[in-house]
């Protein structure tokens, strides 16, 4: 006779919490072997900001404590907006300062470590300059966890048409001659840019991650 069994388990997967003033954070802990680290305690610190939530709710027991489960898991909810610090048990050269973005859900990776998920130019199509005007394009990310940097020195952009814009450096141009043309953001070089850095200066990388939305090509129009 065949034995039988019955396994039962809890589907992991990100949820929102039912408070809409709340956003569920979760992911889970693994060993450079790959296998799960069960217990694994994480420290959540509320750096007092906000204070207050409306008018009425004070914002205490500033610094929680997270454990995963035995599969490695955690999950818990904060306050959206709200700034704390995140810190690994044991990990003093593992902190990170962050705010809590006004979503449901997010993955720990995207709120510690955030990519940047989309770019956008500063300038609205189509840009009107003049002749013998200089000028930047300034751009802006948008990263996963909600924030903003700038990536005007970090964007890679391409001239259509030489004869009418002139390219003094990365994303100066000098405008030549009555005309139109497009610039385009070709890629977005995040070596220059203050992303996963440590409070020590060091570098944190992740091991992959979405590619960057770029934003559509820029006209400009001179006159």
């Amino acid at each position: 006779m065949a034995n039988a069994f019955t396994v039962s388990g809890t589907a992991v997967s990100a949820s929102s919490p039912g408070d809409l003033t709340l956003c569920r954070v979760s992911g889970s802990a693994r060993s450079i072997l790959g296998t799960a680290v069960s217990g694994t305690v994480l420290k959540v610190r509320h750096i007092y900001s906000p204070l207050l939530i409306a008018t009425d709710t004070l914002v205490l027991r500033e610094e929680q404590t997270v454990r995963a489960a035995a599969s490695g898991v955690f999950s818990f909810d904060l306050i959206r907006g709200a700034a704390v610090r995140i810190e690994l048990l044991n990990r003093p050269d593992l902190d990170f300062e962050v705010v809590v973005p006004d979503a449901a859900s997010i993955n720990i990776a995207d709120l510690i470590l955030p990519y940047i998920a989309s770019v956008a130019f500063d300038d609205v199509s189509p840009l009107e300059v003049s002749v013998g005007q200089v000028f930047t394009l300034n751009s802006t990310g948008t990263l996963s966890n909600g924030g903003t940097i700038e990536t005007t020195k970090g964007a890679e952009l391409e001239l259509a048409n030489a004869t009418i814009l002139r390219a003094n450096s990365a994303a100066q141009f000098t405008a030549l001659t009555v005309g139109s043309t497009t610039v385009t953001m070709t890629s977005i070089d995040e070596d220059v840019l203050d992303l996963g850095e440590d409070p020590r200066g060091g570098t944190i990388s992740r091991l992959d991650k979405p590619a960057t939305a770029l934003p559509a090509a820029l006209t400009v129009s001179v006159s």
